[in-house]
């Protein structure tokens, strides 16, 4: 070790300097990693100061940093540490713990051989675990946990793709791409060049080739494509074939052996049993036939609708009602009961022919000339009475007289003689009725109806059915409003009372509450037969059985109007001679209280038939499945059977057939009606008259455009044949409707629409009935106003 010079020796230390510092003590550092708690202050600024400057700092005398403390040196080379005089205070192990951990927080240098040892040791990934002790990263393609070894792009693409996505997504091997041929990474430019393979971007790359998605762009190679996002599986796995059982001795190649794919099970629905519904026959003679039936349909529905203008009674009306008249005879003789074709009164017939004629006369078709024909013959009429002979007689006399008229009425107003005498009738001849009638006699009200279709086809073209059509159209909004404001009402009422009526009665109450808003609705309903033009039947099932269900009478729509109106009691229960009795339902005479079928019984239905029926049509040879007959339903449950027969039968239910809706909590049956697009009331609009009925959802009306009779929708492309009136001229009205009822004669197959639509129809019709019945049972002595006082009483 050098000595060191004296300072008044050295040059560069001024003379002044040494005159203060006359004595000079020298500290050796001791080793940076080694010292003890009792190191000096100083010592421990010497040490930093060299560890921040660095090693080949060099080692210079430096003057102590306090007065007060005292060194002592050494002539040997280690320093001897002397202890201090007083206490440290809290400053100075303060600046001692800052100091220390200035030391502590230097970097050491690591040796060449630890750097040697760390290179061949491999970093432990921060994610390692026991299942992937390479660390793992998540497969941008599929979502999955992979191992960290499949990455292979580490360039530009930052997408990580495992092997297998890689295979299936792009068709891409990962162990080909790595080893291929790097003249392949040229073709492409801005890609990494030292990987031998690039990603394409398939989003950009299906727009520059102007395909509309990756998936059609990848159309041409479908076992490439995978899974696509919220696609599931597009690939179908191949069949694969059942392994063979081996032999003893032989072996089969695993590779070729692969087991047999479990088959997908599939949930079968359990097939609902097939209902039987109560094929009831009509008390009908065998010769009522289809053809007879629709005269006599078309005749009432027509009076029925415009009895205003033909100034009929109600109590002709309810004689239209029974179709084929009364045939309740036990004295009657069984082949005179089969040969009698009965109908209404001779009253009920003189009451119609009066009213046709007076709208007739009053027709732009007929002339001036024919008009005053027309009513010459209407005063005939009237003075006749009851006799038929002479009615039968004016309206001979003007056919005749029209027939010398020139503006051609004649061809306008035609009609046929009336039906032959039945073998049971009774002749009562008078000399004015010989006389004037041409030698035929009309006995019975049925062998004018072949003169009435006519009159009532001629009828139509007057400017009064017009104008009472028209007038249908623009206020068959009407009711719809009174419905809405009486519900509002009701809710309103029923949002008070609930809340305060007891618990005891709150059941009663809320049954209350469903059954004014399900009467409110139907009564709506009801209603919308007074504005229907025109009628035809239901429809048609699979085996060509024609379905019909009359429109209700004239009492039955006043009291629906009442109830609209807010005359509860108006609108209740029914009193007095509208009392429709459960006796005359089931006889089956009045036709609107029933649906009446035209066609064969089916055969599945033969085991279902009471002994009792079986032992009175015993007697008859002929069996119900092969002869076309007259059959009936009015009890609602029955004819739900038969909406579900047919649903059944003609496999619908599979597909989902229109059911009629869910009764809610609150309104009960009444949403319904609501939901139905479609009314069951066996009319039908036309396409150009019907277009103010045509469902608005603004104004919440159903669609009416084609009623619960049209069978067929508005998409339809079938729908024109099975519309009602058209936009055709005066003279074809009443060509329409033979056409229309000669589609269902013709025996067509009914299309799925009409099919579906015949099952809402008849569905909606058993629960309109199911209404209709309860005004027409005894009265409990409550009605519906009752019903909610007793409601409000019981807060």
């Amino acid at each position: 070790m050098s000595k060191l010079k004296p300072l008044s020796v050295n040059p560069a230390y001024p003379s002044k300097v040494v005159r203060q510092l006359s004595q000079v003590y020298v500290e050796l550092p001791s080793s940076p990693f080694r010292r003890t708690s009792n190191t000096p202050d100083s010592l421990l600024t010497i040490t930093s100061n060299r560890q921040s400057h660095g090693a080949d700092m060099p080692k210079e005398n430096a003057p102590l940093r306090a007065r007060n403390e005292e060194h002592i040196s050494s002539a040997g080379s280690s320093p001897v540490v002397v202890q201090l005089k007083r206490k440290r205070s809290a400053r100075d192990l303060g600046r001692e713990g800052t100091e220390r951990s200035a030391v502590q927080t230097k970097k050491q240098r690591v040796s060449s051989d630890v750097k040697a040892r760390s290179a061949n040791t491999k970093a432990e990934p921060s994610n390692a675990t026991e299942e992937y002790p390479d660390g793992f990263f998540y497969c941008h393609q599929c979502s999955k946990k992979r191992d960290s070894n499949c990455i292979d792009a580490r360039g530009r693409c930052r997408l990580k793709y495992c092997k297998a996505c890689l295979l299936n997504r792009y068709g891409q091997e990962l162990d080909e791409i790595k080893f291929g041929d790097m003249k392949v990474c040229s073709e492409t430019a801005g890609h990494v060049a030292d990987l031998g393979y690039y990603f394409k971007n398939l989003t950009i790359a299906a727009k520059k080739s102007g395909a509309k998605s990756v998936a059609t762009l990848l159309a041409d190679n479908i076992a490439a494509t995978g899974i696509l996002p919220g696609k599931g599986k597009q690939v179908e796995n191949a069949p694969r074939k059942s392994r063979a059982r081996a032999k003893p001795g032989v072996t089969t190649d695993s590779a070729e052996a692969t087991s047999a794919t479990k088959p997908k099970r599939q949930y079968i629905r359990k097939p609902k049993a097939l209902p039987h519904p109560r094929w009831t026959p009509l008390p009908v003679p065998s010769i009522f036939t289809l053809d007879t039936a629709l005269a006599r349909i078309e005749i009432r529905e027509f009076v029925l609708r415009f009895a205003s203008l033909l100034k009929i009674s109600n109590a002709h009306l309810n004689e239209l009602e029974e179709i084929a008249g009364d045939f309740v005879d036990e004295d009657e003789e069984e082949k005179l009961k089969e040969q009698d074709l009965r109908w209404v009164s001779a009253t009920c017939v003189t009451a119609i022919v009066t009213g046709l004629l007076g709208l007739v006369a009053n027709s732009e078709a007929v002339g001036r000339d024919g008009r005053k024909t027309i009513q010459d013959s209407l005063k005939k009429v009237k003075a006749s009475g009851a006799n038929l002979t002479k009615v039968w007689s004016a309206l001979s006399d003007m056919r005749t007289s029209l027939l010398e008229v020139p503006s051609g009425t004649a061809a306008t107003l035609t009609f046929p003689d009336p039906l032959p005498l039945p073998a049971n009738a009774s002749i009562h001849t008078t000399r004015s009725g010989q006389q004037h009638s041409g030698g035929i006699y009309v006995a019975t009200s049925a062998q004018l109806i072949p003169v009435l279709v006519p009159l009532v086809d001629l009828a139509l073209s007057n400017f009064a059915v017009r104008e009472e059509i028209e007038a249908g159209m623009r206020e068959v909004r009407d009711p719809l409003k009174s419905e809405r404001e009486q519900v509002k009402l009701e809710m309103q009422r029923w949002g008070s009372a609930r809340h305060s009526t007891p618990a005891l009665h709150i059941k009663a109450a809320r049954a209350q509450h469903k059954h004014v808003l399900s009467a409110l609705e139907q009564a709506r309903r009801l209603t919308s037969y007074s504005y229907m033009p025109r009628f035809i039947p239901l429809g048609r099932d699979h085996e060509g059985r024609i379905y019909f269900a009359l429109s209700p009478n004239i009492a039955e729509r006043e009291a629906a109007f009442a109830l609209l109106d807010g005359k509860a009691k108006a609108g209740g229960k029914a009193r007095g001679r509208a009392v429709v009795s459960e006796e005359d339902r089931q006889s089956m005479t009045r036709w609107s209280w029933f649906i009446s079928v035209w066609g064969r019984r089916p055969e599945s239905t033969k085991t279902v038939v009471q002994a009792k029926e079986q032992a009175k049509s015993s007697d008859s040879d002929e069996d119900d499945t092969d002869v076309e007959k007259w059959w009936g339903f009015w009890q609602s449950e029955e004819i739900r059977k038969l909406a579900e027969w047919i649903t059944i039968k003609t496999g619908m239910d599979e597909n989902g057939t229109c059911h009629a809706g869910e009764v809610d909590e609150e309104r009960g049956s009444a949403d319904t009606w609501s939901r139905s697009s479609k009314q069951g009331n066996g009319a039908t609009l036309s396409r150009d008259s019907s277009s103010a009925l045509t469902g608005d959802p603004d104004a919440g009306i159903p669609s009416r455009a084609s009623s619960s009779l049209d069978q067929i929708s508005d998409d339809d492309a079938e729908g024109d044949e099975m519309s009602s009136l058209s936009t055709v001229s005066d003279s074809e009205d009443g060509d329409e409707m033979r056409q229309l009822m000669q589609t269902y004669t013709a025996g067509n197959i009914p299309s799925k629409q009409e099919l579906q639509s015949l099952v809402k129809n008849l569905v909606e019709y058993a629960e309109v009935l199911e209404w209709r019945v309860w005004r027409m049972q005894e009265d409990d002595g409550k009605t519906i106003e009752d019903g909610r006082k007793g409601t409000d009483k019981a807060k």
